[in-house]
């Protein structure tokens, strides 16, 4: 599902503090889930999480493959994340 090119360039952004992530393709097999965002939340910054210290909020915004979308906010809690709101069926168009 990562790219290297992908990873690398977030990797790249060291003062990144907030992420917004829209995309129409559906992000994880489980698409709303919670342990399957935050498993892919902590993949992005596993290899190097020093590159990411300032990184606090994570917004993601993505399709079921079907005209559903999920609209999900990541908050790090000292050094824990947290999701803190999902909407499923936002229904602004991606």
């Amino acid at each position: 599902m990562k790219s290297d090119s992908w990873v690398a360039g977030l990797k790249s952004l060291v003062n990144l503090q907030k992420l917004y992530l829209q995309t129409t393709s559906s992000l994880t097999s489980n698409p709303g889930g919670k342990k399957s965002e935050k498993k892919l939340i902590l993949q992005w910054l596993e290899d190097d999480e020093s590159s990411h210290r300032q990184l606090s909020e994570v917004t993601l915004w993505y399709s079921l493959g079907k005209p559903i979308n999920v609209l999900s906010s990541w908050k790090r809690l000292g050094n824990i994340w947290e999701r803190v709101h999902m909407v499923e069926n936002a229904d602004h168009e991606m």
